[in-house]
């Protein structure tokens, strides 16, 4: 993707110029209704989609303003969610070829924003175990559906495979860390959660995780944190004391939320031709 986006507004023209082209040509002149689902799934990532975070945490780092990480939460899950959200008969995503647990990081992004109705319907109780997709993503998939539905009839197995993959000695570091903090989350285990996000901030950008997007990195973290808040208050402390997000992240998340009731009444979704991107839950 380009090396640098200088602002939220500037992605949003490329995109915006970029559709207008789009739905110009003479196929979707002629075939309209599939001219927004073609736009979503090839057109938006990885740019400028992934540019979105990139300008929304280097203004927010330059200026010390969190308006710009609600900005860039309310785009980033609208355009994540619309991206992985369209699956064929089988539920296989149609342009991933994963299952739903391709929702994964929607919910993450979600989660730090709050939105954790948008999380519970993509990860409800219908849900059967996922097969199908990045194995320690399947997992976490799995295991975010039983922890938000204790009753979930697949959640004892989903416990099992985890566990064994998170022991397997063949899979990644940062794999199992990732894995293992789900884990912690299910049973509601404070150290375990603390100490498998350590391992897997310090992993993220020397891995596939984040070595080609490492401006993600302040946004997964604070989004894997808040989404085991928001499903047991306070289980791992998202202030100025979580060394894993660094000093000068803490102090903006811990800005974020304490402004975060004023963002809530703000609309930050996109406007115009791309107004058709905007997920409410």
């Amino acid at each position: 993707m380009r090396d640098h986006f200088t602002s939220i507004e500037e992605v949003e023209k490329i995109l915006s110029a970029r559709f207008s082209e789009h739905i110009a040509t003479p196929y979707f002149v002629d075939h309209p209704q599939e001219a927004e689902p073609k736009f979503i799934a090839y057109d938006i990532f990885p740019s400028p989609g992934w540019g979105v975070i990139q300008a929304g945490t280097s203004l927010a780092e330059r200026t010390g303003d969190p308006k710009f990480l609600h900005d860039m939460l309310s785009k980033i899950v609208s355009l994540l969610y619309r991206s992985d959200s369209q699956f064929n008969d089988k539920g296989i995503g149609m342009y991933s070829g994963y299952d739903y647990s391709v929702l994964v990081d929607v919910a993450i992004y979600a989660a730090a924003q709050k939105r954790m109705r948008l999380v519970r319907n993509m990860f409800g109780v219908e849900r059967p175990l996922s097969r199908v997709g990045y194995p320690p993503i399947k997992h976490a998939a799995n295991l975010l559906v039983g922890i938000l539905n204790p009753l979930w009839e697949h959640g004892k197995k989903a416990r099992s495979q985890a566990e064994q993959f998170v022991t397997a000695k063949s899979n990644s570091k940062i794999d199992k860390a990732f894995v293992r903090y789900f884990l912690g989350i299910n049973a509601n285990d404070s150290g375990l959660c603390l100490s498998a996000i350590t391992e897997f901030a310090q992993l993220y950008c020397r891995s596939d995780w984040g070595r080609y997007k490492p401006f993600t990195k302040p946004v997964f973290l604070y989004g894997l944190l808040s989404i085991a808040n928001e499903c047991y208050p306070n289980i791992v402390q998202t202030g100025k004391n979580i060394q894993v997000l660094g000093d000068v992240w803490s102090q903006l998340w811990t800005k974020y939320e304490d402004r975060f009731q004023d963002f809530n009444v703000t609309s930050f979704g996109f406007t115009g031709n791309l107004s058709f991107l905007n997920v409410s839950e």
